[in-house]
């Protein structure tokens, strides 16, 4: 057994912080329900996934063996895509109250990039490092190609912040914190990106996700990570609940509830009015 290293001081902050994220995400799905829970039930996946990863660092201390740093390298890799995920399901959210609305096939693709990604930063652990390789994590060409969609879909996802923005005049007014709380997290998860690119692509070893510069990952990773979920799980409970956006159907049945209003209203007041010419011609007929 080894003692308690750096890296494993902020396995432990990861817990402190994705524990109570975890809950409150849950909390926030009951809360919004869970069809328009949003981000937050991402929240909750990527707070699993960050426990996860935090437990295989604390195991190495009794466990330092390759098994166990692939465990904590795939969690920690696979969990850039929840991150980026929680930001579109925000806009996802946002996307229901406007008059010209992102095609659903848009989500659709995100979300089968997202599972791509993930595949592929799985099979990346498969790939035994070099015998001379210094550290258990060696970047190859499967680890490389999951970043990349990552950030592709970010800069995607970006798209449609500023396409939303542009149309916020149709969103509730309490939902444009939405808005706000998906800007304020960007600078993080870009922070986030920018470091999963680096651990892949750059030779210099500090950036490398299991050796490397301890406070470079904390502050680009672990760091930017509890911010950026941070502010999305204060987003949630700022919200108040807001109803179902009308889709094509509801709206329908709304039209038709309004015809068979407007009919029966119309058949009242005709027997009124026949009723009262009744009652004209009655007393005409005594007078």
């Amino acid at each position: 057994m080894s003692g308690v290293t750096y890296r494993d001081a902020t396995a432990i902050v990861q817990l402190v912080f994705f524990l109570p994220y975890l809950v409150s995400g849950s909390y926030l799905c009951q809360k919004h329900g869970w069809s328009r829970s949003g981000g937050w039930l991402i929240v909750v996946i990527f707070s699993v996934l960050r426990l996860i990863s935090a437990s295989f660092q604390i195991a190495t201390i009794w466990h330092p063996t390759r098994s166990v740093y692939s465990g904590a390298l795939v969690t920690a890799s696979i969990g850039v895509a929840p991150l980026v995920g929680i930001s579109i399901g925000m806009l996802r959210r946002l996307n229901g109250h406007l008059l010209r609305q992102i095609p659903r096939l848009v989500f659709v693709l995100l979300f089968a990039a997202s599972l791509t990604g993930i595949g592929i930063a799985s099979g990346s652990s498969s790939i035994t490092p070099p015998a001379n390789s210094p550290s258990p994590f060696v970047p190859n060409a499967l680890t490389k190609t999951a970043i990349i969609i990552f950030t592709v879909e970010y800069l995607v996802t970006g798209g449609l912040f500023f396409y939303i923005l542009s149309n916020k005049q149709y969103l509730p007014g309490q939902e444009v914190r939405l808005l706000a709380s998906a800007a304020l997290s960007a600078p993080f998860v870009i922070i986030r990106l920018i470091y999963g690119l680096l651990a892949s692509f750059s030779p210099d070893l500090r950036f490398n996700l299991l050796i490397g510069d301890t406070t470079l990952y904390f502050i680009l990773s672990v760091l930017a990570e509890i911010i950026a979920v941070g502010i999305s799980v204060v987003a949630g409970f700022i919200l108040p609940v807001m109803p179902e956006p009308r889709t094509p159907t509801s709206r329908r049945k709304a039209v038709a509830k309004m015809i068979l209003q407007y009919t029966k209203f119309k058949s009242s007041t005709a027997q009124q009015v026949k009723g009262s010419g009744r009652q004209l011609t009655i007393k005409e007929g005594f007078g």
